[in-house]
């Protein structure tokens, strides 16, 4: 079974070019750097040719591998890492004053749907006053573009 096969859509393909063309020499944020799909995101930014990449993410653990494995991958690449979580707005906001970003990718999120039920409070929290922070802090430092990623 392909991952194609569980959409209930054609699956599309993603023009490569286009996206190099909105990435390619610029400065980009991706908050949730370190998880599933924010790691993907980075590998792919690197691949794009992306000027400078910030990781953003709240698990020192993720945070480290993803870093690890773009200076491994793309050695030449200029890449930064920082520990931080989307709830706190002082902290992503001094992280984006830091990084000076054109582009934020936002992929921070609690995905585990058993977690989150357990603990709805922590879901709502990172899952929407999260999402709100970072949009926030995307609009208040005059970037160019804000892009959301969700699953959920």
């Amino acid at each position: 079974m392909r991952a194609a096969d569980l959409l209930a859509r054609p699956q599309r393909t993603l023009d490569d070019q286009t996206v190099r063309n909105l990435l390619s020499g610029k400065r980009v944020f991706v908050t949730g750097a370190g998880g599933t799909i924010g790691s993907q995101l980075a590998e792919q930014c690197a691949s794009l040719g992306v000027y400078h990449l910030t990781l953003y993410d709240s698990s020192e653990f993720n945070l480290y591998e993803i870093d690890l494995t773009l200076r491994e991958r793309f050695p030449e690449f200029d890449t930064d890492a920082q520990i931080g979580d989307v709830r706190d707005k002082t902290r992503l906001r001094e992280a984006v004053r830091e990084a000076k970003p054109d582009k934020h990718i936002h992929a921070a999120a609690l995905q585990h749907d058993p977690l989150k039920e357990h603990t709805p409070c922590a879901a709502i929290l990172t899952n929407v006053a999260g999402d709100v922070k970072a949009k926030g802090v995307s609009i208040e430092s005059d970037l160019e573009r804000f892009v959301f990623i969700s699953t959920d």
